[in-house]
């Protein structure tokens, strides 16, 4: 216990520091009276800024809840997008936030609906191969339009003339390749089987005991798998275009907040800009919201563009994006703290000693 509280502390001291290293890269230069002077263009109308995120996670949930039609599930997206506004609040401020967040949403959904949670784990796995496959047309159409705008941030990136655009392609192909392979693994639905075969090859009798009683839990998340990828092909595609769709609105965003700060910025360079910068949040999934690293590159990329003042337009993009998020993470725990959690579900499978929530989810399914 005591050893992994000590590794979250580390990480999350990890976390900490890239993340201060990154704002102070970016903004060490900035003239404050002249951030509080652009932060102050956008007057009363600023409430409008929360606006393209609401509609960017109504259209992931839609996304989200179409997986589940798939797999013959039918859930309010009332109640859906309450439990997505939560654990965003969730996935924007933790370190790891990604995997806390989707490690959370089975069982919330278990106890406020009585959603299996092999159909909810199989759900969140599908939604991240719907936001890569998504992400890959996403970010091509980043790499066509905004490749002079890559090759350009070559020089303060890398010291050199070239190279950043190639760098950005590379990693969209290794993305799609990615999707491609996970297909290939998914689709079969005997993923799960595989590797729970393989663990009970290799494991001590202890864990393998412990690990027998997933069995169950483990066939169900296949059947799932397999019956989408092979029988519901059309519904993960419209799943993966309204996917697209909330990277765009993304980029909306980022376009709204420039031009409310007198940035008169073109809508292919946000997409640009912000292709680019999700991909920097992805990889920086330890630090909560890509805090500094995401921001180092709206800086980078910003002053490419020509906006004026680079320096200080991006430390007042990056606190009116952040106060945009922290309103969201207080609604969040807001509706976190609101959800009607069953804490005695009547139709639950209870799990006998020894026994997995997974393994008794499967049972009582």
């Amino acid at each position: 216990m005591t050893r992994r509280v000590n590794s979250r502390h580390l990480a999350y001291g990890i976390g900490l520091l890239v993340a201060v290293t990154c704002l102070w890269l970016s903004f060490r230069n900035a003239r404050f009276s002249e951030v509080w002077r652009i932060v102050g263009e956008i007057g009363p109308i600023a409430p409008i800024i929360l606006v393209p995120y609401f509609v960017a996670v109504t259209v992931d949930t839609t996304g989200w809840r179409r997986i589940f039609l798939e797999m013959g599930h039918r859930l309010r997206l009332r109640r859906l997008l309450g439990v997505r506004f939560a654990t965003e609040a969730v996935l924007m401020s933790a370190p790891g936030g990604s995997v806390l967040s989707d490690t959370i949403k089975p069982f919330v959904l278990k106890a406020t609906d009585r959603v299996p949670i092999s159909a909810t784990l199989t759900s969140v796995a599908l939604r991240k191969w719907s936001i890569m496959a998504a992400e890959v047309v996403y970010l091509s159409i980043g790499c066509v339009i905004g490749f002079s705008l890559y090759r350009a941030a070559s020089e303060p990136v890398l010291g050199q003339a070239t190279g950043f655009e190639w760098i950005v392609v590379a990693a969209t192909a290794l993305l799609a390749l990615g999707v491609v392979a996970s297909f290939a693994m998914l689709s079969g639905g005997t993923l799960t089987e595989r590797v729970y075969t393989k663990l009970m090859r290799v494991l001590p009798a202890f864990l393998s005991d412990r690990l027998r009683s997933t069995h169950d839990g483990a066939r169900a998340l296949d059947a799932y798998m397999r019956r989408v990828f092979t029988e519901r092909r059309r519904g993960l595609a419209v799943s993966v275009a309204l996917y697209v769709g909330h990277w765009f609105i993304e980029a909306t965003e980022t376009w709204l907040i420039a031009n409310l700060l007198g940035v008169p910025l073109d809508f292919t360079h946000a997409v640009a800009i912000e292709s680019a910068c999700s991909f920097l949040r992805a990889i920086a999934f330890f630090v909560p919201a890509g805090l500094g690293v995401q921001d180092l590159g709206y800086a980078t990329l910003f002053a490419v563009a020509g906006v004026p003042a680079p320096v200080e337009f991006s430390l007042a993009f990056t606190l009116v994006k952040r106060s945009k998020e922290l309103v969201w993470v207080v609604i969040g725990y807001l509706v976190l703290l609101s959800l009607p959690i069953k804490r005695r579900p009547v139709m639950e499978a209870a799990a006998a000693p020894g026994e997995s929530a997974l393994a008794a989810d499967a049972r009582g399914a």
